[in-house]
């Protein structure tokens, strides 16, 4: 995709942001393509520092740019040779020096200079994996070196990693409401997107009471079955009881 200079956003006000918003937003927004801990934490902070910009861009790049981009990522990875897995650090042999024994069995120490021979270790030891993630380094991460092909950085990462549950179209059906902007209150906007819209956009209203764009919550609940504004899960909507039939 050819860079556009007149679609450049300058959202944060920091350089180094908005030029990751704009030429690395996958990096950026993307937790399921780059979930390291490190790009977790920076998540986190923008999060934090800047809630509603950084929200909103992320919801954004799910609904509209997600598919899109892990699909060229998964593309370009295909056409390259695997990563090399992260060795240790070669360790130079320590060189021995030979006991010499008198006929008392008293050994000589080693001439001045050199040292004597260190303890014997056990060969099969287990290696540490936090030494491991240690070695492969925050700038690894950062770059995006693909860590996750390694056994270790596997395991380190894939626990705890959330399994997605979706809603239904039913149980979305049972916990929402199509409704007109007449019935939204003026002073309300979309959370996803975090405007009010056209006057003709649709809407939709959720069990928990709270108004969304029609295609911005049918587009969240493709990845998450909780209300964005009060968690409140779709799934535990109550039906509705049919009206109570005329005595006769």
């Amino acid at each position: 995709m050819a860079f556009n200079p007149n679609a450049y956003q300058t959202l944060y006000g920091f350089d180094t942001l908005d030029m990751a918003h704009n030429f690395l937003p996958e990096m950026l927004y993307d937790e399921q393509l780059f979930p390291q801990v490190p790009l977790m934490w920076i998540r986190h902070r923008l999060r934090t520092l800047f809630p509603t910009v950084f929200v909103r861009q992320q919801n954004l790049y799910t609904m509209y740019q997600s598919t899109e981009r892990r699909t060229a990522f998964n593309r370009w990875y295909n056409t390259i040779e695997t990563p090399v897995a992260v060795r240790a650090p070669t360790v130079v042999p320590h060189i021995a020096v030979p006991t010499v024994t008198t006929s008392m069995s008293t050994p000589i120490r080693a001439p001045h200079g050199l040292a004597s021979p260190p303890p014997r270790q056990n060969r099969r030891q287990r290696s540490d994996p936090m030494a491991e993630l240690t070695n492969i380094g925050l700038t690894s991460l950062l770059l995006g070196e693909f860590i996750n092909n390694t056994p270790t950085t596997n395991f380190m990462f894939d626990i705890g990693r959330d399994i997605p549950v979706l809603p239904s179209a039913d149980q979305i059906a049972a916990g929402s409401s199509s409704v007109t902007v007449a019935e939204v209150p003026a002073d309300t906007a979309c959370a996803v997107c975090q405007e009010r819209g056209e006057d003709a956009e649709q809407w939709h209203k959720l069990y928990c009471g709270h108004f969304f764009h029609s295609r911005c919550i049918l587009q969240w609940f493709h990845r998450d079955v909780h209300c964005p504004v009060c968690r409140a899960d779709i799934r535990e909507a109550v039906a509705p009881a049919p009206a109570p039939s005329p005595a006769s």
